[in-house]
């Protein structure tokens, strides 16, 4: 093969990054996506090829006759076991199955971060409201319910007594498609985050990131930033933990998601995942080293003289954070603008005039997303919070 041939499984917004990176590189592109699809990623492509990419057997059939040199994805954990099953079975470089299965079922990933020491919130798993009440009886209240096999804060509900256990019981077991649900203790903390990368058996870095939160059932990230706003010595220990949970899952030749909680305990681990994460967070770690995070993953996938790639980075030194953008009123978008200020390094839009815009309550209402960047740590929020405060945003309902 003269040329390196990746399909990256997934084209929506989380994956145009990728697609980018790739077509930099001059990779030969597959895109790997439900027919019919009109996404934004396949515009970046040289081939697309249909499939449903949760169907592992299905998509390696797809992908049997195309002799490839990586497979990929970005910032979702649909396609992780789909990317597992077909690296393995075409000898591609990636996460194993068992580490992709670890990673999308929360009830085996508490199991195994408990057995191996990983400092991670106590926990139950439960089937029925009378398991559910030992729970409740044994915990104590406040508590966490979370469906198993969701990503970001889909099926999870923060539960003050027994009326909204039970309604948070029904609430998960209807998200889910597994029949046992976690109840785990409520960790009253800083939340925060860690993205990392692993070749082979080397972690290549752990880098901690604050998280702005705005609470709705759960407490829903808007922003991530670097410098985290911690301690050195917290961050030391945060990276141990992390580096303890991902050779527990047996994650190698993949990016690494976090998220994580400090109290007066230490830093606990929520969960893990073997991807990057998403809301701009490969924004934020390519910008904080000088390099395209996009492009590191892609060349993981590779084989691409990853480490190579890596020696070139070059540390920010000041302050960089992502911030999701929506409304705050639901109605039909008229106008949408964030103005020209030095600080704002990107913007993307998710809408355009005339689509229908939901008021903020989960993730999935944003309406775009901006990378900001100031010469200090403690200026780059300020430059956020006034970007969106100056953001031009109006409806047919009235302006924000």
């Amino acid at each position: 093969m003269d040329k390196k041939r990746i399909a990256i499984l997934g084209a929506g917004r989380g994956q145009v990054g990728l697609y980018k990176a790739a077509s930099k590189l001059g990779y030969d592109i597959y895109a790997v996506t439900m027919k019919g699809t009109n996404l934004p990623g396949l515009q970046y492509a040289d081939n697309v090829v249909e499939s449903d990419i949760s169907d592992s057997e299905a998509t390696y059939s797809a992908l049997a006759g195309i002799e490839l040199s990586g497979i990929a994805t970005s910032c979702f954990d649909t396609p992780l076991e789909t990317l597992a099953f077909v690296a393995e079975k075409k000898g591609l470089v990636g996460i194993s199955v068992a580490a992709a299965q670890l990673s999308q079922n929360k009830i085996a990933m508490k199991r195994v971060l408990a057995d191996h020491g990983v400092m991670t919130p106590q926990f139950r798993v439960i089937r029925t409201l009378s398991e559910l009440g030992d729970a409740c009886a044994e915990l104590s209240f406040p508590l966490v319910i979370k469906a198993p096999d969701l990503q970001g804060s889909n099926g999870i509900f923060i539960i003050k007594d027994d009326e909204e256990a039970q309604a948070a019981f029904v609430g998960a077991q209807q998200a889910s498609k597994q029949e046992s649900l976690i109840v785990e203790e409520f960790i009253d903390g800083t939340e925060f985050g860690a993205q990392a990368i692993v070749l082979d058996n080397e972690i290549l870095f752990v880098l901690c990131h604050g998280d702005e939160t705005v609470r709705a059932k759960t407490n829903i990230p808007i922003s991530h930033f670097v410098p985290a706003n911690l301690p050195e010595e917290i961050q030391q220990r945060a990276t141990t933990e992390v580096k303890k949970a991902i050779r527990a899952l047996g994650l190698k030749n993949c990016a690494v998601n976090v998220d994580l909680i400090l109290d007066s305990q230490g830093c606990h681990i929520i969960e893990l995942t073997g991807r990057v994460g998403a809301n701009g967070l490969p924004e934020v770690v390519g910008k904080w080293f000088g390099i395209d995070y996009y492009e590191l993953i892609l060349r993981v996938a590779t084989g691409d003289s990853p480490k190579q790639y890596w020696q070139e980075r070059s540390v920010h030194g000041g302050g960089v954070a992502s911030r999701m953008l929506f409304s705050t009123r639901s109605g039909y978008l008229r106008e949408f603008s964030l103005g020209d200020r030095p600080s704002l390094v990107s913007s993307t839009a998710f809408v355009k005039p005339g689509d229908y815009v939901s008021a903020f309550r989960s993730s999935n209402d944003c309406i775009g997303e901006m990378l900001v960047e100031s010469t200090s740590a403690e200026d780059v929020l300020s430059e956020v919070e006034d970007i969106v405060d100056n953001m031009v945003l109006r409806t047919d309902e009235g302006e924000q």
